[in-house]
């Protein structure tokens, strides 16, 4: 895990150094990095056995881009039996691949969409007793 400190920081320094500099634009992307590496942070701390999934994952991707060009066998079989079934192409599953391994990771993520889904949406729902309507009184499941 130092790793991921050491990335942190010298993300930082780089992103204050252009900060300095006024390229506010190109601070976006190693901002965006550094949040992605303080996630993965949070989760390995909480599941120090990914640590090993995310490295799989990383010598999964070293040699399919620098070797042979091709997928190794085990991870076409981790493909074929993935748990998130909404990556399509080999190459999204190769990089995102171990967070198939957090528990309740796909039913949290569900909850998030269907929640961003409702609050984002323009129907107005009225309480009605235990089901849900929209304004025109129809229940979720005549839509």
């Amino acid at each position: 895990l130092q790793f991921i400190y050491n990335s942190i920081s010298n993300k930082a320094l780089a992103c204050l150094s252009l900060l300095e500099d006024n390229f506010l634009d190109n601070c976006y992307p190693i901002c965006r990095a550094i949040m992605e590496l303080y996630i993965k942070l949070l989760i390995f701390y909480d599941y120090p056995d990914l640590v090993e999934e995310h490295y799989k994952f990383n010598d999964f991707e070293i040699h399919q881009s620098c070797c042979e060009q091709e997928y190794p066998e085990e991870f076409n079989d981790l493909f074929q039996n993935r748990i998130n079934r909404s990556y399509q192409k080999k190459i999204d599953y190769l990089h995102y691949g171990w967070v198939d391994k957090i528990p309740n990771y796909h039913n949290v993520m569900g909850f998030f969409k269907s929640m961003i889904s409702y609050f984002s949406s323009r129907k107005q729902y009225y309480w009605k007793g235990w089901c849900v309507k929209d304004v025109y009184g129809r229940d979720f499941e005549g839509r």
